[in-house]
């Protein structure tokens, strides 16, 4: 877990408007959620392997005891504090008192020193208060995150003291003032922003909290605090609260904020003036609007779009998709632009929207272009966009970005477009890890024919034959190529290309990547189940099933490959191996179970026994394989 850095101070006096305005941003454009993801997405950390899921006995994994923790009262219970019986609380405290005194350990700064708490630990603090209802800092953090319901005004003091002063809980602490909404809460604000000698921290607390309760005639108390005098985090929370209490009236203003001759058109400047736009639907705000969005300006231009996409919806749709062509073509949009272009091009579908978010696979932040593949998968569902998605997608396989082409794998993937696999054959050579590795996963996902796993093995014997003049010492432990090999032989295993035994067996032997290993023994394993069988097959499955009983055994995911594969070839002369690998030495890497279910197949009758067919795998096991 990540952990926060020891703050000391008034942390908001202190703060640069680049955060600010990041979390300005981000309040102001997206407080509509963006849709949630889903499995559309993989890349070479997450591509999957049939042998890692081709266990027929489900195995138990270990959980590990923590019963001091486990003791403690669940999230929901705490969050809901006031709502419980008293006698419910006073038992909570005392249990949460005795796991407490069990876990010293931890080593917690002591609250009633002053020292801040570490992130990681503050929940436990916050309970450790609500235990001992101690009047310390832990204590007020503890009010600001349990405490519901109206404030009188000692509870308001005290959430106002842990809002300008606490690091971690202003937030949560000021949330509570904002939504009480009792006079006594205003006050506060007020008399802060009345004051010309309130601290920078202060001011910024009580200006939230008037955009969210505020009147107009608050107006009068904000404008001062648009001064460029001030810092530059006032004066961005001074412009959302004017426009919260006052939503219209200041062109004028933006005018001279954006007027260079007077010194302005700052990037502040133009982040205040965007603010102050915001619920404005006169034409001058447009022009202003548009103004601010072309000057290309971090953060304002994004709110000047949103601002355009509240009352100009045709223009921010046509700004949106020409600002994500612009970025591909070399310029410099900032992410939430980006994002929010593509939040406006998703309703109504047309062609260009669709060519402009086709364009946005291509983009280097993962989120927009997997944002991108999830609106054109969604929208390919009606039949009418269909066959124009495929059509786009299988364009890009081919595009010089490899964002692109690794995206437009996956789309067709989902789409279920098998005519593709022809050209995911031609980016097995592809000089990017990412895309080759997905595109042997692509090949193996779609099923794979005859035709396909002849590519296949042609690319895999080009490959073994860069390896023959190289001793087994010398055999890269390259990952990524790995993965890809590994990926192609399951498709020999899925299809039981028997054609691609010799192949299989060439990169069974010690010395490879032992994920490639596994998948081909699992693959020989598919093959020739209830087959006859061949020599040099048995011969080899017999050779590597002994390493379990050698003094440096083989990786354990090649032993457990092996367990799997002799069960399928129901060979009786391996059984002893078999049985030495149950045990509970072996429980922790999954061998027992697998060497459980192959001592059950060789003493059954072919027809009692039921194998679980191999499944479209979890995502991220690929690094259980590493």
């Amino acid at each position: 877990m990540k952990m926060i850095a020891k703050r000391q101070g008034n942390p908001l006096s202190a703060m640069l408007w680049i955060p600010l305005a990041g979390w300005i941003v981000s309040t102001v454009v997206f407080s509509r959620s963006l849709p949630a993801q889903d499995d559309v997405s993989a890349s070479v950390a997450e591509v999957t392997f049939d042998v890692l899921n081709d266990l027929p006995v489900q195995v138990p994994l270990p959980v590990p005891d923590y019963p001091n923790t486990r003791s403690f009262p669940d999230d929901a219970v705490l969050d809901q504090w006031d709502q419980l019986p008293a006698e419910q609380r006073e038992s909570l405290r005392q249990r949460m008192l005795q796991v407490i005194r069990e876990e010293e350990y931890l080593g917690l700064q002591d609250p009633e020193r002053g020292q801040w708490l570490p992130a990681s630990v503050t929940r436990l603090a916050l309970r450790r208060a609500a235990a001992n209802r101690t009047h310390s800092l832990a204590q007020r953090q503890w009010m600001g995150i349990a405490m519901h319901g109206a404030l009188d005004q000692s509870q308001a003091a005290q959430m106002w003291e842990i809002a300008v002063k606490d690091p971690y809980l202003s937030g949560q602490a000021q949330q509570k003032l904002i939504n009480a909404g009792q006079s006594c809460a205003i006050s506060y604000w007020r008399s802060v922003l009345d004051s010309n000698d309130s601290p920078a921290g202060h001011v910024v607390v009580a200006l939230q909290g008037i955009a969210a309760l505020g009147v107009s005639d608050d107006a009068r108390r904000i404008r001062p605090w648009l001064d460029r005098k001030q810092p530059d985090a006032v004066r961005l929370q001074a412009a959302i609260a004017l426009a919260a209490v006052q939503p219209t009236g200041h062109t004028d203003r933006v005018d001279s904020l954006l007027d260079p001759q007077r010194g302005a058109g700052t990037v502040v400047d133009q982040n205040v003036a965007a603010l102050l736009l915001r619920g404005d639907a006169s034409e001058e705000a447009a022009r202003q609007r548009r103004q601010i969005f072309d000057a290309d300006v971090r953060g304002a231009s994004t709110i000047a779009l949103q601002g355009m996409a509240d009352h100009e919806t045709d223009v921010a749709r046509q700004l949106a998709a020409d600002a994500i062509a612009f970025h591909q073509d070399g310029g410099r949009r900032e992410t939430d632009l980006r994002l929010l272009c593509l939040r406006l091009l998703r309703d109504p579908v047309d062609e260009p929207s669709l060519n402009a978010v086709v364009t946005a696979l291509a983009d280097p932040v993962p989120q927009i272009r997997q944002d991108a593949l999830r609106h054109l998968i969604d929208t390919a569902s009606d039949e009418a966009w269909r066959s124009n998605i495929i059509d786009a997608l299988s364009k890009q396989l081919q595009s010089p970005h490899w964002q692109a082409a690794e995206q437009s794998i996956l789309g067709l993937v989902s789409l279920g477009h098998r005519p593709a696999v022809a050209q995911y054959i031609t980016l097995l050579e592809h000089p990017v890890p990412s895309v080759y590795v997905t595109a042997a996963w692509a090949i193996k996902q779609s099923g794979g024919s005859d035709s396909d796993c002849q590519q296949a093995a042609a690319y895999m014997d080009a490959f073994r034959q860069k390896m023959l003049p190289q001793s087994e010492a010398q055999y890269p432990y390259d990952q990524d190529r790995s993965k890809q090999l590994a990926q192609l032989a399951e498709v020999f295993g899925q299809h039981r290309y028997e054609p691609g035994t010799d192949l299989l067996l060439f990169f069974v032997r010690r010395g490879y990547h032992p994920m490639v290993r596994a998948s081909s023994m699992w693959a020989l394993g598919k093959i020739y189940e209830d087959q006859p069988v061949p020599d040099a097959v048995m011969a080899q499955v017999r050779k590597s099933m002994a390493q379990i009983r050698a003094v440096d055994p083989d990786h354990p995911l090649m032993i457990f490959a092996s367990a799997v594969t002799v069960g399928r070839l129901r060979d009786q002369q391996s059984l002893p191996l078999v049985e030495f690998g149950v045990g509970e030495i072996w429980q922790r890497v999954s061998i027992d179970a697998a060497c459980r279910w192959a001592i059950e197949r060789i003493d059954s009758e072919p027809a009692s026994i039921s194998i679980r067919q191999p499944k479209i795998p979890d995502s991220n096991d690929a690094d259980s394989a590493d």
